[in-house]
């Protein structure tokens, strides 16, 4: 489920692919240099990029969610 006014990680439901990779949390983390608890707590917050969840609880977030999430953020912060 995604949460209001957050665009779906998912579009079209097609899983991962090389050219949109899943991505772990480990590697969402090490990329943007932020701890795991700040991740989950922009989550909780609302504030994350969005995440796909797979059947067995993990968490993966699509490479062109985090791309649209932080051109989110550049976008917020010119004006």
């Amino acid at each position: 489920m995604t949460a209001p006014g957050r665009p779906p990680a998912t579009p079209g439901n097609d899983p991962g692919t090389p050219a949109d990779p899943l991505l772990t949390i480990e590697e969402v983390t090490a990329e943007l240099r932020v701890s795991r608890a700040a991740f989950y707590r922009w989550r909780r917050q609302g504030a994350g990029p969005a995440v796909v969840r797979l059947p067995g609880g993990g968490v993966r977030v699509r490479r062109s969610a985090l791309s649209a999430w932080l051109r989110h953020l550049e976008d917020t912060q010119d004006g």
